[in-house]
């Protein structure tokens, strides 16, 4: 190990020495025996069938391998036969997803060039220092195999072998049928049945464990028996063995299959209700069975024939809401209506009626609450599926702009703009259009209505001249890093919130750092901060794009300053400034105009002078002027 690892400084001064213009990364391999570097190709033969062709790239692999390309390559590295990866390590970093691993993958590009991976490998031969027995009756009917596919198919023969393995690397075993139409009998580990999952049996083994596997069934035969009542002996189409053959005879009184036959329940489910299916005396609660005959089975269909059933639709207001007989509102029927409770027949299935519940134009439907017994649950419209005993109600309102998005246009970019739209992304409908001003555009819309994208709509000139190329601006949303799009995407997956900004600019944007700084007198309630309308929650360091507007809104009296020059107030008493570069806001407390004056002895006792030093809580207070409460006071 000490030898492998002192290869590391010679791989860099390695990788370093070929010429500039190409990409190499640098492989080192702790065995070099156990590995091949290859790339692969996809190649045809005469009768054009193709394959996948690894071809070494680096031959002999050697301890320290560099892998050059003048562009860009994919490779391998992969592990020989009896071998494996353990560990492939850039930096601090693990580059293997599975552990262990046949092969690796990686690149040799601008990406990637100069890196140095260290790859670990094992022998798995020699690391398997543990063993169980297996006994198996048929092994032409058996698939096992360690760990998946990494250790290989394990070769078995008839009777009982040991078979070795690394531990912790090629556990569990999988046991699996070679094919569908001969399942295995069963598979028991230290004596005890284990259960099959999606196809296999999984086996986590440990050093002397035994395995024994029965592919065949015995040589017997069990009975099948189907119980139908007979006014619904329709629902039963019958049992099907792997062939798609089905089961002949007199099932009722039974009939002899033999041990092994894969059999499938099938139903009429078009004209029946499958109420439920009782085999061996179990309830399944359900419309389909499958499975191995390994004992007598006796399969009991209760159903009945579909009728119909009533849901009563409680609808606030009939002229905000639309209910359509169907998966949507198209080629379905249309139900008519009233204010209160409508009640609607539908014809019994399996699996309920699929319902449309739409808002008419101009209209949200706020829930639709849907209650059977005890059981309720709740919705906002669209396809719901109804059953027998559900009662629906249905709650609605006038659409009313809920959300705002701030559209903020650089004043270089308004004159290339011509309209900027709203559109609804999964259709053609208009929410709205917007003639941009510079600065702040505004624009209302109903949360309930996204998806919907936003397209700039750009101005070209009549007649297009030749090699023409349209401007595209570039976008931020929510002072994010600006890119160069001519749409957005308005999605409630996306997080978007009411308030949110979209900046729009006439070329790539540059940022800024406002810092603004406050007095400890100034609690965090007595000052609020706009970037362009937008409320910003930290406001002490602001990236910001040049050209925002800042807006410093106070609660009490203070002044302000920036970057050493004093701010006059507005006439609604707030601060404003446009950022043209970094900037330093000073907030002071204004000395000037004083609220009441007190005794000294009757001051609170959380008091602040003018440098927004908090005083010590005493009686002795100095005569002067103190922030008081948040208010100025002269204390005598």
């Amino acid at each position: 190990m000490k030898k492998f690892y002192s290869f590391l400084a010679s791989a860099v001064a390695l990788a370093t020495s070929f010429t500039a213009s190409a990409a190499s990364v640098t492989i080192i391999v702790d065995n070099p025996s156990a590995v091949d570097i290859v790339k692969s190709e996809y190649k045809y033969d005469d009768q054009g069938n193709g394959e996948y062709v690894y071809t070494p790239i680096v031959e002999p692999v050697e301890d320290v391998n560099v892998v050059e390309a003048t562009d860009y390559l994919y490779a391998y590295v992969k592990a020989k036969d009896g071998f494996a990866l353990t560990s492939v390590v850039l930096g601090e970093t693990e580059q293997l997803r599975t552990v262990p691993s046949d092969n690796w993958s990686f690149s040799v590009d601008e990406y990637t060039n100069g890196a140095v991976y260290v790859v670990s490998t094992i022998n798995l031969e020699e690391s398997r220092t543990a063993s169980v027995e297996i006994t198996v009756d048929d092994p032409s009917k058996i698939r096992l195999t360690r760990n998946g596919s990494l250790g290989g198919d394990v070769a078995l023969t008839a009777g009982t072998q040991t078979v070795k393995f690394a531990p912790e690397i090629e556990g569990p075993f999988s046991i699996l049928a070679k094919s569908s139409t001969a399942p295995i009998y069963y598979v028991k580990h230290n004596g005890e049945d284990v259960a099959m999952v999606y196809g296999q049996y999984k086996v986590d083994v440990k050093d002397g464990d035994k395995i024994e596997i029965a592919a065949n069934f015995p040589d017997i035969d069990y009975m099948v028996k189907v119980i139908v009542a007979d006014d619904v002996k329709g629902v039963f189409s019958g049992l099907y063995d792997a062939s798609n053959t089905a089961l002949d005879g007199n099932l009722a009184e039974g009939v002899a299959v033999h041990a092994g036959t894969s059999l499938n329940l099938r139903l009429n489910t078009t004209d029946y209700a499958v109420d439920d299916v009782i085999v061996n005396g179990e309830s399944t609660k359900s419309t389909y069975w499958s499975g191995v005959i390994d004992k007598d089975y006796t399969f009991e269909i209760l159903a009945h024939e579909f009728g119909t059933y009533t849901v009563d639709f409680d609808v606030d207001d009939p002229s905000r809401v639309e209910i359509y007989n169907g998966y949507s509102s198209y080629g379905t029927e249309k139900f008519d209506i009233v204010a209160g409770v409508n009640t609607f027949e539908f014809k019994e299935s399996n699996y309920g009626s699929n319902i449309y519940i739409a808002a008419t134009e101009g209209n949200i439907v706020k829930n639709v609450r849907i209650v059977n017994g005890e059981n309720e649950s709740n919705r906002s419209g669209g396809t719901i599926t109804v059953n027998k005993g559900d009662k629906v109600y249905i709650t609605s309102a006038v659409k009313e702009p809920d959300t705002k998005l701030i559209v903020w246009v650089e004043p270089a970019a308004v004159s290339s703009i011509k309209s900027i739209t709203f559109n609804e992304y999964y259709g053609s409908k208009v929410f709205g259009t917007i003639v941009p001003e510079a600065g702040v555009n505004v624009f209302d819309y109903c949360f309930s209505d996204l998806s919907m994208q936003m397209n700039i709509n750009v101005n070209h000139p009549n007649p297009i001249p030749e090699g023409y190329i349209a401007w595209s601006p570039y976008l931020s949303y929510n002072e994010a890093d600006a890119y160069q799009a001519s749409y957005f995407q308005m999605s409630s997956y996306s997080g978007m919130a009411d308030g949110d900004i979209l900046r729009i600019f006439y070329e790539q944007p540059e940022k800024a750092t406002v810092s603004v700084s406050a007095p400890e007198a100034l609690a965090p309630s007595d000052i609020a901060v706009e970037v362009d309308t937008r409320a910003v929650s930290e406001w002490s360091s602001m990236s910001l794009f040049k050209g925002s507007e800042v807006k410093i809104i106070p609660s009490v009296a203070v002044t302000c300053s920036v970057d050493g020059r004093p701010v006059t107030a507005d006439s609604d008493g707030c601060f404003s400034f446009i950022v043209t570069g970094d900037h330093n806001v000073v907030l002071g407390m204004n000395t000037t105009g004083i609220d009441r004056v007190e005794a000294e002895g009757t001051a609170p006792r959380v008091i602040y002078n003018l440098q927004g030093i908090r005083m010590a809580n005493t009686d002795n207070l100095p005569a002067g002027i103190y922030i008081i409460d948040g208010k100025k006071v002269a204390v005598k």
